[in-house]
Formats: structure tokens, C-alpha cells, sequence
């Protein structure tokens, strides 16, 4: 048999953000000329580097040959893996006759912020800084007495930051999340395909953020990191409070970016008081009533 292909851990081809301390990989069988074949038995590296891998080392866990069939959601049971931290892996099969096949090629993934102490940004935004706070189950017969404490801001807000990386960069990931939603732009280039993100949740209990790679966007000097704030599910007008929709606040931002060197120091930006914040071009926005763009005369 051929060597694994199609390697996924929980089933996404290289994360980069996995906030899982167990992940589960799956592979794929290579097709086979004989019939009735199939996995006897399996083994999987996984290494902090990739060029560990091709020398068979694995400095972070061998399964060693484990008798098993199974290909998908086989669990990670090795050592901690570590915030933010950048692994690679393979696995070879053994065929029902007993016999290994090539290693696979290898794959990366990469962790998220595992802890909520990992998380070093502030969350930042153009509310006012006491805001009023309305608790979910005051949205139900007397919801309408708030609407008075609280002043709706349908514009988009823009964050942004300049800095400077001191040395050649080897790697940065970016964890972000903006509630509503969020874009993101380093030099002025959208990072990211995501659309509407991050999804609609609870937000009083759970907000997702997303891991982005943006290594290939920095360049020597100055860089401009700049997020866009949509209002989403977060921030509604006033007429669709209800049963429709709940308020939650103003627009805000959280980011995190972690950059590594090519001589192994790092730094990490992350939103704070001095990033820049104002208004742009779109004036209204609502999932809704869609948004109001004003274009300028000039």
C-alpha cells in the first residue's frame, strides 16, 4: 500500500488556532491494487519542527506501533501541547499482511490560546466606557424601559496600529474576534476569507475568534494592522430589540498577534489603549437593512 494521504486534525487540513489539549487526527488509506485491504496497526510522530520529521524523530510523541484499525479521530495522548505553539505530524499504516508503508507527508497545526490567562489584549471599541449592561432575562415584558439608557451607534468603527517588527520574521498568527463581526486588514490587504465572523453566539457566555497566518503581509518597517467593526447580532437598532434580536453593546475588538523571529525571540501585539479608533465610510449598518455607504465628492 501507498503511504496515508489526507491528513486532518478534527477534521480541518492545517489549523492554526486549535484550542483543543487532545486533538483528533484522521487519515486517509491509499488505494490499493489488492483486494479486501485495510489498517492493521498504525504509528504516528509528532514533532515541533518539520525537519525533525524527516528523519523519523518525533521530540514531542511516538505512539509507537499501535494495533488498531481505526483512522479517524484517533486522539492525540502525548505531552501538553503548549499555547500558540507550532507542531507537525506524519503516520505510516501497517496492512492487514503485516506490512508498513511509507511514512506520509507531514502535516502542520497550530494551537490557540488554550487559557483565558493567555489572553494578554483588552478588548477595545468606541462605546462609551460605562455603558449600560442588560442582562438577558430583562429582555423579556419590561425590556422597552432600557431603550432610553441606551444610545444605538449604527456606524462602523475602525481600529488601527502601526508598529514596526525589530528583526526578520519567521512566523505571526493573529487570534482575533469582533463582536459584531469583524474584518481584518494588514497593510491594507483583507486577511482571511471568512465572511459575517465571528458566528452568533451567547455572547454573555461564549465568544469564538478566529487564527489567521499574516507572516507573508509583514514587511521590513513600517506595518498597519486595522480592524473594521460591523454590528451583527451584537449591536442592533433599536427597532428589532425583542424577540428578533438582543442588544449587547457597542462594537469592540480583541487581537493578538504573535510574532516570531528567525533567531527564536518573539514579541506579541495586541489591542490596548493606543491603538487609533474612528468612524468610516459606512454610516449604517444592520443584518437587517443591509449598510449605507457615503462616498466621498473628492
Amino acid at each position: 500500500m501507498d503511504a496515508p494521504q489526507c491528513l486532518r486534525m478534527n477534521d480541518l487540513v492545517g489549523p492554526l488556532g486549535l484550542d483543543d489539549a487532545s486533538p483528533a487526527m484522521s487519515w486517509q488509506l491509499a488505494r490499493s491494487p489488492e483486494r479486501d485491504q485495510g489498517q492493521s496497526a498504525c504509528q504516528v510522530l509528532v514533532a515541533s519542527g518539520r525537519g525533525l520529521l524527516a528523519g523519523d524523530r518525533a521530540d514531542v510523541w511516538d505512539s509507537g506501533k499501535v494495533a488498531s484499525s481505526r483512522s479517524t479521530y484517533v486522539c492525540y495522548e502525548g505531552p501538553a501541547l503548549r499555547s500558540v505553539g507550532t507542531y507537525w505530524w506524519k503516520v505510516r499504516i501497517w496492512d492487514r499482511r503485516g506490512q508498513p508503508t511509507p511514512w506520509s507527508e507531514p502535516a502542520g497545526f497550530g494551537m490557540g490560546l488554550l487559557d483565558a490567562a493567555d489572553w494578554r489584549a483588552q478588548w477595545i471599541g468606541r462605546g462609551p466606557r460605562r455603558e449600560p449592561h442588560l442582562p438577558h432575562e430583562r429582555f423579556g415584558r419590561d425590556f422597552e424601559k432600557y431603550l432610553d439608557a441606551v444610545e444605538v451607534d449604527g456606524r462602523s468603527t475602525l481600529l488601527r496600529k502601526e508598529f514596526a517588527p525589530t528583526k526578520p520574521v519567521r512566523s505571526a498568527r493573529v487570534f482575533v474576534s469582533g463582536l459584531g463581526f469583524y474584518e481584518l486588514y494588514v497593510n491594507g490587504r483583507r486577511i482571511g476569507q471568512q465572511v459575517n465572523a465571528p458566528a452568533r453566539t451567547e455572547y454573555r457566555h461564549r465568544v469564538l475568534y478566529d487564527a489567521l497566518d499574516v507572516a507573508d503581509v509583514l514587511q521590513e518597517g513600517s506595518n498597519a494592522m486595522g480592524l473594521m467593526l460591523g454590528n451583527g447580532w451584537f449591536n442592533p437598532a433599536k427597532k428589532y430589540w425583542g424577540w428578533r434580536m438582543q442588544w449587547y453593546g457597542s462594537p469592540k475588538a480583541i487581537l493578538q498577534c504573535h510574532i516570531e523571529y528567525a533567531d527564536g525571540t518573539g514579541e506579541i501585539l495586541r489591542t490596548d489603549g493606543s491603538w487609533r479608533c474612528s468612524t468610516g465610510p459606512i454610516t449604517a449598518n444592520c443584518i437587517y437593512d443591509g449598510e449605507t455607504y457615503h462616498h466621498s465628492a473628492t
